[in-house]
């Protein structure tokens, strides 16, 4: 990569592998989140600049579905403690980045993957230090372009991995 980053979402898009948001190398980092994209383009074997986030973000997730890279939650300088509720999507059709409605639950350092048609946001955390973890998830249809509640968890989950199996499974803390 070009830019430095910790604590930036990643997602494979168009055939290239999309970097977005996180934050540079700064003493206090919340006041470091990043609007800044990049994407690995593999038939080049090289990093280029992609559209900027319309919202700086860190410790959010990316997807992809429907053909277009969805980005959601995180924080940033402005949100801070707390995490961001937002969403937006860069379209393949035109290139740019559109906002999306924006998600029920404030949530920061969550899963997310795609299940079929719809994307799934699992867990999280409400707020940057941790202490309030979330085990409630939310999907997002991109067709409607609505999100609605979905399962909750047993218990609470923050900064942890997930897997997609023939349903949506959870893996580790």
């Amino acid at each position: 990569m070009v830019e430095h980053r910790k604590q930036a979402a990643g997602a494979a898009f168009a055939g290239r592998v999309c970097i977005s948001g996180g934050y540079s190398s700064c003493e206090e980092w919340r006041k470091c989140a990043l609007h800044t994209v990049e994407w690995y383009d593999p038939q080049i074997q090289a990093w280029t600049a992609a559209p900027p986030l319309m919202i700086s973000r860190l410790g959010h997730g990316a997807v992809n579905a429907a053909g277009n890279l969805h980005v959601c939650g995180g924080m940033n300088e402005q949100s801070h403690p707390h995490a961001l509720c937002s969403a937006e999507v860069l379209q393949s059709k035109t290139g740019s980045w559109a906002l999306l409605p924006a998600m029920s639950v404030k949530r920061t350092n969550f899963s997310i993957h795609t299940i079929g048609r719809r994307i799934y946001v699992v867990g999280g955390e409400s707020h940057a230090f941790c202490d309030r973890k979330l085990n409630d998830c939310e999907r997002f249809d991109p067709q409607q372009k609505s999100w609605e509640a979905w399962l909750s968890m047993p218990a609470t989950r923050g900064s942890h991995s997930g897997a997609v199996l023939s349903k949506c499974s959870m893996l580790g803390l």
